[in-house]
């Protein structure tokens, strides 16, 4: 259905599957969380999650308080590509966050995580939102852990060139995944009497901005499918140049996240840690759909805000040409009373002088 909704057309145009983004460069999914204390140490005149100084054991809260994460807890990572969950689980002895966030195990080696950073640690390489092209993004598995915001490097930006600001040392994931949606990503804390919700909570990532295709279309733009991306442009006033541009996301299943573009995946809910995955899956395919909704709605403000402007223009332009036209017709009155006045002056004296002439002759007859 969702799909069904994205693919409808208003005379003959489709509005939500994507052309009308108006995206020109490759966008990224952006995860933020802001509940650790600053994580960043220094490193090479930059900043990185170590690996051997940043525990999970060791994490704080924002306020400074220990999460209390022990050993022997047990930790799940779930997120969902391309409409495909994927669970990570494993005790918390001798894991660090860079360890969670790169998919590297407790002995620096790979492995098959979908979610990979570049080198053996997740360092501050900062790739802005819309600085990106498809060369930039070498695999398939592609992502950057950055600090946020950075007074060294500079903060993420989106997809208009915003910086993403937010509090020093909170950590933003930047997924440059190639053909792929990251659409859910949860971290979960687990003791022996269930889900540790202090800890879980200061480890939320919360999505910011979802990925989205390119001018270009093709294969590398998140399931743009080969589609080219123009922004609908509407002519708004009487003189040239005087218009607006609007982008509309695309908002089917595959570009949410929620299936995969073949629809071989879809998302899945038979499991407990898929359905946590799921979750948050559907919030942020709902916050897109109401995202998309407030643009709308934006748009349709503005646009009646011009037609406004432009009736009451014209509308000043109307009584303009009245009053000229009103004036005009005054002075021609005037102009006919002056004629009409002489014209009736001249009678009235030529009568007198023929009432002379008579009584003249009156008098000699």
């Amino acid at each position: 259905q969702i799909d069904d909704n994205a693919l409808v057309t208003f005379n003959g145009k489709f509005l939500v599957n994507g052309q009308m983004s108006g995206i020109s460069k490759m966008v990224g999914a952006v995860w933020y969380c802001d509940g650790l204390d600053n994580p960043w140490s220094q490193y090479g005149g930059g900043l990185a999650l170590y690996h051997d100084n940043l525990a999970l054991t060791d994490l704080k809260d924002r306020d400074g308080n220990s999460l209390r994460i022990e050993e022997t807890d047990v930790f799940t990572v779930t997120h969902v590509v391309n409409g495909k969950t994927y669970t990570r689980t494993d005790t918390v002895d001798g894991y660090t966050l860079c360890y969670l966030l790169s998919g590297t195990d407790r002995n620096r080696n790979g492995n098959d995580y979908v979610i990979s950073a570049s080198g053996g640690f997740v360092h501050e390489t900062i790739y802005e939102i819309v600085g990106a092209s498809a060369n930039d993004i070498g695999s398939s598995q592609y992502i950057h852990v950055v600090p946020n915001p950075d007074g060294v490097n500079g903060a993420v930006a989106d997809k208009s060139g915003k910086p993403l600001t937010g509090s020093q040392g909170s950590v933003t994931m930047v997924s440059w995944l190639k053909d792929y949606q990251l659409s859910g990503f949860n971290i979960t804390i687990f003791d022996g009497n269930g889900i540790k919700k202090d800890a879980t909570r200061a480890l939320k990532f919360k999505q910011i901005q979802r990925g989205e295709g390119g001018a270009t279309g093709g294969a590398t733009n998140y399931n743009n499918g080969g589609l080219s991306s123009t922004a609908a442009t509407f002519h708004v006033g009487a003189g040239a140049n005087q218009s607006m541009t609007v982008g509309l996301s695309d908002m089917r299943a595959s570009a949410l996240g929620l299936k995969s573009a073949d629809g071989t995946n879809t998302i899945s809910i038979s499991t407990r840690d898929d359905a946590l995955a799921a979750m948050t899956a559907f919030d942020c395919a709902i916050e897109g759909a109401l995202d998309q909704l407030t643009s709308i709605g934006a748009l349709e403000a503005r646009l009646e805000y011009t037609m406004k402007n432009i009736t009451a223009s014209t509308e000043n332009v109307q009584a303009s040409d009245s009053t000229i036209r009103d004036a005009d017709m005054a002075r021609e009155f005037t102009n006919y009373t002056r004629d009409n006045i002489l014209t009736q002056a001249a009678q009235a004296m030529l009568a007198q002088a023929n009432q002379d002439a008579s009584s003249i002759l009156g008098l000699l007859s």
